[in-house]
């Protein structure tokens, strides 16, 4: 299986923009017969649209039966690749739930274990965090799988993204700040 983590740059409050880069993207990952694509956390609407007051950010909210969701489903019908950046069928981590105490047992099982975790983020880390934090990003998910990829978008001036393969035995990376498909075979 050939999954791909799209560190790509998503624009907060811009599901237009976003929405063509999910398109694009579809369409490099079938160019390179990828059969499963993910996101960054919140790549729709962008990790910052929310403001917190639940008034505002239902007003911000897509529905799955949405036209921009049929859109993406048809697209990704149409190239037979599967497409994550909310709804997944994977065993899946999101955000700080690999590093929460009270999520942390949820994770430690044999299923989890042997399975492939997809744990999409949104770090706004510099270049020098990132060197910094990378190590215990690692050893953190490797606690919980022998197999975890994780993909962090790209936000001007604020998240310079990445996309990860770690791995007991292998560790594969992006560059930072470079928007790309980080190719993994499972």
């Amino acid at each position: 299986m050939k999954i791909g983590l799209a560190a790509v740059e998503c624009k907060n409050n811009s599901i237009d923009f976003n929405l063509k880069q999910i398109l694009l993207y579809l369409q490099k990952a079938a160019s390179r017969k990828i059969d499963y694509l993910f996101f960054g956390e919140s790549f729709l609407q962008g990790f910052d649209s929310l403001v917190w007051n639940f008034e505002e950010d239902k007003e911000k909210t897509v529905s799955k039966n949405s036209a921009v969701i049929d859109l993406i489903k048809k697209e990704a019908y149409i190239l037979d690749i599967g497409v994550g950046f909310g709804y997944f069928d994977f065993t899946i981590a999101l955000c700080g739930d690999l590093w929460d105490e009270k999520t942390y047992g949820l994770f430690l099982n044999e299923k989890v274990s042997h399975s492939t975790i997809i744990w999409p983020v949104y770090v706004d880390y510099s270049l020098q965090e990132w060197i910094s934090e990378l190590k215990n990003y690692q050893e953190r998910a490797l606690l919980f799988s022998d197999n975890v990829c994780l993909v962090n978008n790209i936000t001007k001036k604020r998240s310079i993204g990445g996309a990860f393969y770690f791995n007991k035995f292998d560790n594969q990376m992006l560059d930072f700040d470079i928007e790309d498909i980080l190719l993994v075979e499972i």
